[in-house]
């Protein structure tokens, strides 16, 4: 019968699964075409905030899980800003969760 392990318990970084699986990561403009396809032009601007992101995320997670309040300031932040969600006509709203009621 199989065992079942959680990948997790086996390999706690990226660094140790591409240490001992032999990957890396691709950037190959071929890999998964279907998320590139059909997307609008981005400036400039817009392409070197994206690497800088993309770069600070790699640098912190290369070493272990984020927690979500870190993946929160290191991408999903910066990301509504390029994007605009942070301007007219959207209005940014929170909720304190210990306040939902039920």
């Amino acid at each position: 019968m199989a065992k079942i392990v959680a990948v997790t318990d086996v390999c706690k970084t990226l660094a140790e699964v591409e240490t001992r699986f032999g990957l890396s990561q691709s950037e190959a403009p071929e890999f998964f075409p279907e998320w590139r396809d059909h997307l609008p032009t981005l400036t400039e601007p817009e392409c070197d905030r994206l690497r800088i992101i993309w770069q600070r995320l790699r640098y912190h997670r290369a070493d272990g899980d984020l927690l979500e309040g870190a993946v929160m300031l290191l991408v999903a932040s910066p990301l509504l800003e390029v994007a605009g969600f942070y301007d007219s006509p959207f209005r940014l709203k929170a909720s304190n969760r210990r306040n939902r009621g039920g």
